[in-house]
């Protein structure tokens, strides 16, 4: 009996613990139930036009709401997509902690995005399409679980993309036209499950970052940015082996086209609209899963480059290839542009460099009457890059003029080759090495570089003082063409400035020895003799003439309003024809003569 009363007693205390451990159970259920039932009334509550049956205080999961998903008395999901909910999203919903998705686009939510980091399930979030007007700076924080968000299309203010971005393991993000500036961050090498990012329509600025290349990024698209634009090269590009998708149109890349021969799932490739330039690289051209490929409206050179009739292709407006049909290129072209690879194909030889005849006017390009290529002057230029050892291969060379850049590298040893060299400056770069054993006739103008104390050549390595000016038009020998014009019109204004003070000094010189000898004023009338006023009194009165301008002819002087008229015969008789023995003396006037008039008086 003792013992079947313990086995009794035994059993009930197990009984007791097992309807405890239930009713625990329920009632932790019930709890988190609970939780949810508050979180999703707050939101019913934030919202206007929400569905009927989003009724405060019932649960959310039982009847199942319109939209809402549930596992366990749990909810996992809100999905009401497109049905004009508007209002705001409150911060309750962090404490929804079996929370995974989020679909909330093409509706008319405002506010601020609420701060998410409670859930660490929440795997997406889709809230395009709406009227939210700010990002938190802590929107990201938390949320280890995230791998899909959409935010396009919202007016958004101004916002940068935060290092916590690069803490969620995205797989796919879309953030078009989201009110995003600044650069782009360099963390992509932290995104290692992204496949797919889409910044379009932003206000992003500044290069690539490096970090692309270690990303497993399938689809860049990164296109139409506003304001100043995304710029820089293109490199990193080349590096993405897992790109298949790249669209950069409408921004402001410059420099080549990198070799794409590591994308061997590239199909679409847009990078139109942009400052592109050098030659279009065959590992596009040939890439044999290429689908279309736009490259209209940027600065590229070299041939015109040619598809397969299986790609759609959008590449003949507004470049510089030097032919308008995919034909080869002039030789001298091909080794120019050679020669632009060395310095990254810069814009201002892009711009410039037109046609298929690099003596019809290109920059720094000057050619003699048949058509070589004698003297290269890419002078304070801002260039970068190194010297190409393709220069070589201009073999007509005389003058290779590089002073005042930002050159590096060393003087390629392929240059002593060129026949014709006369000149090489590159003073005043960023050169380093030893120079070349150059020909004796090979002048090397190398100040202002770090070549090694080694560096000699065979010529005269002499070194210039000019410092950088701004950049101008140069000639055939290095001189600024403003410069020269300068210089020209200041000589010509200062001989024209002398010539008019030695015109003005023998005016007057010549005016005042006029003075000196000027004649008797005369007057010839018609039918009338010449005459001379000799003065007022029949004696005494001075006669004031000249010899030298005394004609033979023989005229009658008379009287003027009764003054003293004589003839010229007359007066001829009286100074024995002007002789040397009846001269009294010179003055102001003239040469005074003493005359012995017919009638007696004497006259001077």
């Amino acid at each position: 009996m003792g013992k079947r009363k313990e086995k009794r007693r035994s059993f009930s205390i197990l009984s007791l613990v097992v309807v405890a451990l239930f009713l625990g159970g329920a009632g932790n259920a019930s709890a988190g139930g609970g939780g949810d039932a508050a979180a999703m009334a707050e939101l019913s509550r934030s919202l206007t036009n929400a569905p009927s049956d989003w009724k405060p205080g019932s649960d959310p999961c039982s009847p199942k709401w319109t939209g809402v998903s549930c596992s366990g008395g749990r909810v996992i999901g809100i999905n009401v997509r497109g049905v004009g909910l508007a209002g705001t999203l409150p911060s309750s919903l962090s404490s929804l902690t079996s929370l995974q998705s989020i679909f909330l686009p093409g509706n008319q939510l405002s506010g601020p995005l609420p701060s998410l980091g409670g859930p660490a399930t929440l795997q997406e979030i889709f809230l395009d399409g709406n009227l939210f007007s700010s990002v938190p700076t802590d929107f990201f924080s938390g949320l280890s679980g995230l791998q899909k968000l959409s935010l396009d299309n919202n007016p958004l203010s101004p916002w940068q993309l935060p290092d916590s971005f690069a803490d969620c393991p995205f797989v796919s993000v879309s953030l078009s036209n989201a009110s995003i500036s600044g650069a782009l961050p360099d963390f992509f090498d932290r995104l290692v499950s992204l496949q797919s990012i889409r910044l379009s329509y932003n206000n992003l600025s500044g290069p690539l970052p490096s970090s692309l290349s270690q990303s497993p990024i399938g689809e860049l698209i990164l296109n139409n940015q506003q304001g100043p634009k995304l710029s820089g090269t293109i490199d990193v590009i080349g590096q993405m082996s897992q790109l298949s998708l790249l669209w950069i149109q409408s921004n402001a890349f410059s420099g080549p086209i990198p070799d794409l021969s590591n994308l061997t799932s590239l199909q679409s490739f847009n990078a139109r609209d942009n400052a592109l330039t050098g030659i279009v690289p065959t590992s596009l051209t040939a890439a044999a899963t290429l689908q279309n490929v736009s490259l209209s409206n940027n600065h590229l050179q070299g041939p015109m480059p040619k598809f397969s009739t299986s790609v759609s292709a959008d590449i003949d407006k507004g470049n510089n290839f030097c032919l308008p049909q995919a034909m080869p290129c002039d030789i001298k072209v091909m080794q120019l542009l050679a020669v632009a690879a060395g310095f990254g194909y810069p814009s201002m030889l892009a711009v410039s460099w037109t046609g298929n005849d690099p003596c019809g006017g290109w920059f720094g390009v000057f050619c003699d009457q048949k058509g070589n290529i004698v003297t290269l002057n890419f002078a304070n230029q801002h260039l970068d890059g190194f010297i190409s050892p393709e220069i070589a291969n201009v073999t007509s060379l005389t003058k290779v003029i590089l002073k005042n850049n930002s050159l590096t590298g060393v003087i390629p040893n392929s240059m002593t080759s060129l026949p014709h060299l006369q000149l090489l400056d590159v003073s005043y770069n960023q050169l380093s090495g030893d120079i070349p054993n150059f020909a004796s006739t090979v002048t090397v103008v190398k100040t202002g570089n770090s070549f090694g104390s080694g560096s000699s050549g065979g010529g005269s390595s002499g070194s210039t003082s000019a410092g950088s000016p701004a950049s101008s038009p140069m000639d055939g020998n290095g001189e600024s063409k403003s410069s020269k014009g300068i210089i020209i019109g200041t000589v010509l204004a200062v001989l024209v400035l002398v010539a008019c003070l030695a015109c003005g000094v023998y005016y007057l010189r010549r005016k005042k020895k006029m003075e000196k000898l000027k004649r008797v004023q005369m007057a010839t009338f018609p039918e009338q003799l010449e005459q001379v006023k000799i003065g007022n009194g029949a004696v005494g009165s001075q006669l004031y003439t000249d010899s030298s301008n005394v004609e033979s002819t023989d005229t009658t002087i008379h009287l003027d309003n009764n003054e003293n008229v004589i003839s010229m015969q007359e007066l001829r008789k009286a100074t024995n024809n002007f002789s040397e023995e009846s001269i009294l003396g010179s003055g102001g006037f003239g040469v005074v003569y003493k005359g012995v008039l017919s009638n007696g008086i004497k006259s001077l």
